[in-house]
């Protein structure tokens, strides 16, 4: 039974899936709204989003037999929809058809859906309700540990969905009205993601900045650089999908952590590929975590199967985190950091990338 809910937790992957592959983010709801209602057995199911008042309204539902749930808004802490986003819990509700206090907004939809049984989930971030999922039974139900860790578990995921389509709306908003974003914006973009990563503040900036001094070196083409220095900018965007209990985990990751971590630079690709003006910045983000020996993640490249850009700023990135503070180590000295590049020359990095470094940074 265990394995059957895990099995059907992973399946919320596809909301990555369809980010990645420019599909509709609406038909993603749909379907993600459609595996949660059928792993916990619900005749229908509605995800309300909150507004900027407080109130709620329904945005995609399914299982429904008629369509009298569309559009419907729910005033701040409002019957049970709005008493789970307000005391961010789980509220439950029986006997639909003779609730005092349910019947009289919903008359309809109870008398002709017949749901005699109800449950509100409410969808958290940051420590406050973004929206609520809505379960609807036709029968009496009373559901177990499992089914709650499910259906928590299950709004987590929704919410950081919806929290990475809003970014990913607001920067698409930002590029349209500005045509080009000037360098001050995208810095101050990339700065703004690292508040949620205690221990790199202040990386992509120093990064950025040694990763251009270096790329200069074998690029030329001023537009071309420009265009890397974004890249570089946003390299690790796609930390955004992860969670905060693994981003700022003071200890050595698990190897579960650790896969999970792996993910962020198809995170990356999956939010850039889905704004055209930022298309072109992707090969950092996607492809700097890739080693020369093929042993790199997340695609296993091997040698100049990984892109110029990748390599040069994989050296970049790994020296700037060795010369750096961590809450776990001191920062390495500049030598012992040079001599781990150039121990892992051919294997890490690109053999001749990395020696021209180390003799560049040489005193």
């Amino acid at each position: 039974m265990a394995k059957e809910w895990i099995h059907r937790l992973s399946l919320l992957d596809i909301f990555r899936e369809y980010f990645g592959s420019g599909r509709d983010f609406n038909a993603a709801v749909l379907k993600i709204l459609r595996i949660i209602r059928e792993t916990l057995h619900a005749d229908s199911i509605c995800l309300y989003i909150q507004n900027a008042d407080g109130s709620l309204t329904s945005k995609d539902y399914d299982g429904f037999l008629s369509d009298l749930i569309r559009d419907a808004t729910i005033p701040p802490g409002q019957k049970n929809v709005g008493l789970a986003a307000e005391e961010r819990r789980i509220i439950a509700a029986d006997d639909l058809a003779t609730n005092p206090d349910y019947v009289p907004h919903f008359r309809d939809l109870i008398e002709r859906e017949k749901f005699v049984t109800q449950y509100c989930i409410p969808v958290i971030l940051a420590n406050e309700a973004r929206a609520v999922l809505e379960l609807f039974f036709r029968a009496p139900f009373k559901p177990d540990e499992t089914w709650l860790a499910f259906g928590q578990a299950a709004a987590y995921q929704i919410g950081i969905a919806l929290q990475m389509q809003n970014i990913i709306e607001e920067l698409d908003k930002t590029y349209r009205d500005l045509q080009r974003a000037n360098e001050s914006i995208i810095e101050g973009l990339s700065s703004a993601l690292e508040f949620r990563d205690e221990e790199t503040e202040g990386h992509t900036l120093r990064v950025t900045a040694l990763f251009m001094s270096f790329a200069s070196r074998f690029i030329q083409d001023e537009n071309e650089l420009k265009k890397l220095r974004i890249g570089s900018l946003f390299h690790d965007i796609g930390k955004i999908g992860i969670s905060d209990a693994i981003l700022n985990k003071p200890g050595p990751l698990t190897f579960e952590e650790r896969i999970e971590m792996q993910k962020h630079p198809l995170i990356s690709k999956a939010i850039l590929s889905r704004i055209p003006s930022l298309h072109e910045y992707i090969d950092i983000p996607l492809y700097h975590h890739e080693k020369y020996d093929g042993t790199g993640y997340p695609f296993g490249l091997k040698g100049e199967g990984i892109p110029l850009s990748a390599r040069i700023f994989a050296i970049t990135d790994v020296y700037e985190a060795l010369t750096s503070d961590r809450p776990y180590r001191k920062a390495w000295s500049k030598e012992k950091a040079l001599e781990y590049i150039r121990d892992n020359a051919g294997t890490h990095f690109d053999p001749e990338l990395a020696l021209c470094f180390v003799e560049m940074n040489m005193d």
